[in-house]
Protein backbone atom coordinates (compact mmCIF):
# COMPACT_ATOMS: atom_id res chain seq x y z
CA UNK A 1 0.00 0.00 0.00
CA UNK A 2 1.17 3.85 -0.88
CA UNK A 3 0.03 6.72 1.43
CA UNK A 4 0.60 9.96 -0.45
CA UNK A 5 -0.46 13.40 1.24
CA UNK A 6 -0.25 16.65 -0.97
CA UNK A 7 3.10 18.02 -1.61
CA UNK A 8 4.63 20.25 1.22
CA UNK A 9 2.54 17.89 4.05
CA UNK A 10 4.03 17.74 7.20
CA UNK A 11 5.66 14.37 8.22
CA UNK A 12 3.00 13.90 11.40
CA UNK A 13 0.44 14.34 8.57
CA UNK A 14 1.03 11.50 6.58
CA UNK A 15 1.58 9.52 9.30
CA UNK A 16 -2.06 10.23 10.72
CA UNK A 17 -2.84 8.64 7.29
CA UNK A 18 -0.60 5.91 7.69
CA UNK A 19 -2.13 5.16 10.66
CA UNK A 20 -5.77 5.63 9.63
CA UNK A 21 -4.89 2.79 6.77
CA UNK A 22 -3.23 0.32 9.57
CA UNK A 23 -6.36 0.25 11.42
CA UNK A 24 -8.21 -0.59 8.37
CA UNK A 25 -6.15 -3.62 7.92
CA UNK A 26 -6.32 -4.57 11.85
CA UNK A 27 -9.88 -4.65 11.40
CA UNK A 28 -9.57 -7.15 8.22
CA UNK A 29 -9.75 -10.88 9.33
CA UNK A 30 -7.55 -12.04 6.69
CA UNK A 31 -4.70 -10.11 7.20
CA UNK A 32 -2.17 -11.85 9.00
CA UNK A 33 0.47 -8.78 9.82
CA UNK A 34 1.91 -5.97 8.50
CA UNK A 35 4.64 -3.14 8.93
CA UNK A 36 4.46 -0.01 7.90
CA UNK A 37 7.06 2.82 6.66
CA UNK A 38 6.73 6.98 7.30
CA UNK A 39 8.75 9.26 5.14
CA UNK A 40 10.18 6.53 2.97
CA UNK A 41 9.28 3.06 1.14
CA UNK A 42 9.70 -0.38 2.08
CA UNK A 43 12.90 -2.08 2.48
CA UNK A 44 14.24 -3.54 -1.03
CA UNK A 45 13.01 -7.02 -1.75
CA UNK A 46 13.42 -7.87 -5.40
CA UNK A 47 16.46 -6.09 -6.98
CA UNK A 48 13.88 -4.64 -10.00
CA UNK A 49 11.60 -2.95 -7.37
CA UNK A 50 13.23 0.77 -7.38
CA UNK A 51 12.21 2.31 -3.96
CA UNK A 52 10.63 5.51 -3.66
CA UNK A 53 12.96 8.50 -2.63
CA UNK A 54 12.84 9.60 1.07
CA UNK A 55 10.27 12.12 1.41
CA UNK A 56 7.72 13.53 4.49
CA UNK A 57 4.87 13.05 2.01
CA UNK A 58 5.23 9.48 1.58
CA UNK A 59 4.52 6.23 3.26
CA UNK A 60 4.64 2.64 2.59
CA UNK A 61 2.51 -0.18 4.12
CA UNK A 62 3.83 -4.33 3.49
CA UNK A 63 0.70 -6.17 3.87
CA UNK A 64 0.62 -9.88 4.78
CA UNK A 65 -2.72 -11.88 4.12
CA UNK A 66 -3.35 -14.97 5.90
CA UNK A 67 -3.84 -17.16 3.12
CA UNK A 68 -3.46 -16.45 -0.73
CA UNK A 69 -5.63 -17.42 -3.81
CA UNK A 70 -6.18 -16.12 -7.06
CA UNK A 71 -9.51 -16.72 -6.79
CA UNK A 72 -10.29 -14.17 -3.94
CA UNK A 73 -7.46 -11.97 -4.35
CA UNK A 74 -9.30 -9.23 -6.08
CA UNK A 75 -12.29 -8.86 -3.80
CA UNK A 76 -9.77 -8.81 -0.61
CA UNK A 77 -7.94 -5.98 -2.63
CA UNK A 78 -11.46 -4.22 -3.69
CA UNK A 79 -12.28 -4.66 0.12
CA UNK A 80 -9.51 -2.52 1.24
CA UNK A 81 -9.53 -0.05 -1.69
CA UNK A 82 -13.43 0.91 -0.64
CA UNK A 83 -11.92 0.85 3.04
CA UNK A 84 -9.55 4.04 2.59
CA UNK A 85 -10.57 5.76 -0.58
CA UNK A 86 -12.26 8.24 1.49
CA UNK A 87 -9.38 9.33 3.71
CA UNK A 88 -9.56 13.18 3.67
CA UNK A 89 -6.10 15.10 2.49
CA UNK A 90 -4.22 12.02 1.57
CA UNK A 91 -4.34 9.24 -1.64
CA UNK A 92 -3.87 6.06 -0.50
CA UNK A 93 -3.30 3.25 -3.22
CA UNK A 94 -3.72 -0.45 -2.85
CA UNK A 95 -1.79 -3.10 -5.04
CA UNK A 96 -1.32 -6.26 -5.18
CA UNK A 97 2.62 -7.07 -4.62
CA UNK A 98 4.71 -8.65 -7.49
CA UNK A 99 8.08 -8.30 -8.32
CA UNK A 100 8.22 -5.40 -10.72
CA UNK A 101 9.44 -4.90 -14.64
CA UNK A 102 11.69 -7.12 -15.82
CA UNK A 103 14.88 -6.69 -16.16
CA UNK A 104 17.66 -8.13 -17.30
CA UNK A 105 20.16 -10.01 -14.96
CA UNK A 106 22.58 -11.99 -16.93
CA UNK A 107 23.60 -15.05 -16.11
CA UNK A 108 26.98 -17.22 -16.70
CA UNK A 109 27.05 -20.85 -17.04
CA UNK A 110 30.74 -22.65 -17.30
CA UNK A 111 30.88 -26.21 -18.02
CA UNK A 112 33.89 -27.99 -17.32
CA UNK A 113 34.35 -31.97 -17.31
CA UNK A 114 36.34 -34.76 -19.80
CA UNK A 115 33.98 -34.76 -22.62
CA UNK A 116 31.89 -31.49 -23.09
CA UNK A 117 31.15 -33.00 -26.70
CA UNK A 118 27.43 -33.25 -25.87
CA UNK A 119 27.01 -30.20 -23.83
CA UNK A 120 27.21 -28.46 -27.52
CA UNK A 121 23.97 -29.98 -28.85
CA UNK A 122 21.07 -27.65 -28.50
CA UNK A 123 18.88 -27.81 -26.82
CA UNK A 124 21.14 -29.11 -24.26
CA UNK A 125 19.92 -32.08 -22.17
CA UNK A 126 20.97 -31.21 -18.84
CA UNK A 127 19.14 -33.27 -15.83
CA UNK A 128 19.63 -30.40 -13.01
CA UNK A 129 18.03 -32.79 -10.71
CA UNK A 130 20.62 -35.39 -10.92
CA UNK A 131 23.12 -36.27 -8.69
CA UNK A 132 25.95 -35.50 -10.61
CA UNK A 133 24.68 -31.83 -11.63
CA UNK A 134 27.00 -29.71 -9.22
CA UNK A 135 26.61 -26.04 -9.22
CA UNK A 136 29.54 -24.10 -8.67
CA UNK A 137 30.67 -20.54 -7.69
CA UNK A 138 33.67 -19.41 -9.27
CA UNK A 139 33.87 -15.66 -8.44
Amino acid sequence: MLVKTPEGSSLAETDRALRFAEEQLKAMPSVESFFSNLGHANPLIYYNLIPHDDAPNYGELFVKLRDYTARTMSRRLDELRKRVENYPNARIEVKEFDSGPLISAPISIRVIGPSCKRCMTWPPKWNMRSPKFRARRTS
